[in-house]
């Protein structure tokens, strides 16, 4: 591996000052993903801009109506979290997915985001959730939803010297369920072949109040996730039955452009979007009936 120099700032404009002064600068949270890509070539930088430590980056903090996830905060953190398992059980489950546990008690939430892998299972429950990542930069913070933070093949809405510092989840409203199904090809460690989250709200007479669903790895090789809420699969305002299921998993399936890879081929991905999205949706709805029994 080349050489390279790494600095420790204690605060977020000194490390956003640090990324502006050297062009061949990388922020380094866990590790996990960039040290490989070093390792093997494929990235060069001459300085690597540590994160920890900055006070609060770890922190998982509830408000009234959601929940802050600081972007330091480890997979494995999120994923045995009392008040994530109270509050977003959805999020634990995603975070326990994620490869083993070695890699979750080093990646973190901003560092599985700013990679922008297409194969994620952070990323689509995160979108279908409607969460945003806050960012802190020279011009100061601001923030964007997932989906629009997310652009491409490991590319991501980051401005020069931005840094991700958290995400920001809404809290579902009451009759709402969710799920997060992980389909592999391989070791139940590997990346998602396809991941599918779904979040519904459904009222006392049955009726869908609100839907979303993401998929990853289903855009071609980008790491925005797809997403198809209730008003575009036609199923907002009316009974939350198979037949509306059926309806969202047809529009998934319509929408869905997966790639060719080694985990699985174009065909493949695409006529198991149909089947993981009912079952997503089938398991959120089963959540929203066991909390009201």
């Amino acid at each position: 591996m080349h050489r390279f120099t790494i600095a420790q700032p204690e605060t977020l404009d000194e490390a956003s000052a640090l990324l502006l002064a050297h062009e061949e600068s990388r922020v380094i949270a866990g590790g996990t993903a960039l040290v490989i890509l070093m390792k093997e070539g494929l990235l060069h930088p001459t300085h690597l801009i540590a994160l920890r430590r900055i006070a609060g980056l770890d922190r998982i903090e509830e408000t009234p109506q959601r929940l802050w996830l600081g972007s330091m905060v480890t997979q494995h953190a999120l994923e045995i979290s009392a008040l994530v398992r109270q509050r977003l059980p959805v999020l634990a489950d995603a975070a326990a997915k994620v490869g083993n546990i070695r890699v979750r008690t080093v990646s973190t939430v901003g560092g599985s985001l700013a990679e922008a892998d297409y194969q994620s299972d952070l990323a689509p429950t995160l979108a279908a959730l409607g969460a945003a990542v806050h960012v802190h930069g020279p011009q100061g913070p601001r923030s964007l939803a997932v989906v629009n933070f997310l652009k491409d093949m490991y590319e991501t809405d980051l401005r020069p010297g931005e840094i991700v510092i958290g995400v920001d989840v809404p809290l579902p409203p009451a009759g709402s369920g969710t799920a997060y199904l992980k389909h592999v090809t391989g070791p139940i460690t590997d990346r998602p072949c396809l991941g599918v989250a779904a979040a519904v709200t459904i009222d006392d007479e049955g009726i869908c109040r609100g839907l979303r669903v993401a998929l990853s790895s289903v855009m071609g090789f980008s790491s925005r996730p797809l997403v198809v809420d209730g008003p575009t699969a036609g199923v907002e305002g009316r009974r939350f039955d198979a037949d509306a299921i059926e309806a969202v998993a047809e529009r998934v399936y319509a929408l869905a452009d997966p790639p060719d890879d080694l985990r699985a081929s174009a065909w493949y991905r695409k006529e198991m979007t149909r089947v993981f999205t009912r079952r997503a949706l089938e398991a959120a709805r089963a959540s929203i009936r066991r909390a009201a029994s």
